[in-house]
């Protein structure tokens, strides 16, 4: 015996016949598995930005300790460089001030007066006298003061 294939017979169909309950339950089953695909996707998605974040976090800390160390590296260096430029100032200071005194004491020497020495140099004469009363303490002793201090 040949099995016989049955021929479907369409029926009519009315809403909320029994015919249409298996189509929508495979649409809605379509549906749901469709959601899931989705879910599952997005998930996957979601798993791999945070993995990306999560790999990123220790090249970051590592990138921010180091600019912590480079600074201060810069700060260590920017501060040699100042105590070395303050020092250079003040040797070239010591230098200069020096040479002033050396000009008060050979002016002074040669028998000017206060008030001509600062005349001369351009300086108030109080500020003469206090040079004058430095070049006696250090260097070379100064001549004895002229006559006529004014």
């Amino acid at each position: 015996m040949v099995p016989s294939r049955l021929i479907p017979i369409p029926l009519p169909l009315v809403a909320g016949s029994p015919s249409q309950i298996p189509n929508s339950a495979v649409t809605a089953r379509g549906r749901t598995q469709q959601r899931a695909a989705v879910q599952l996707a997005d998930r996957a998605e979601r798993d791999a930005r945070i993995a990306a974040a999560a790999a990123r976090a220790p090249e970051a800390q590592v990138a921010i300790q180091a600019n912590a160390e480079r600074r201060a590296l810069a700060v260590a260096a920017a501060e040699l460089a100042i105590a070395g430029a303050e020092r250079a100032e003040r040797d070239a200071n010591a230098a200069a001030l020096e040479d002033l005194l050396s000009a008060v004491r050979a002016l002074r020497a040669d028998g000017l007066t206060v008030a001509r020495i600062a005349e001369l140099l351009q300086l108030p004469v109080p500020r003469v006298r206090q040079f004058i009363k430095q070049a006696r303490t250090t260097g070379t002793p100064a001549a004895p003061p002229a006559t006529g201090e004014g």
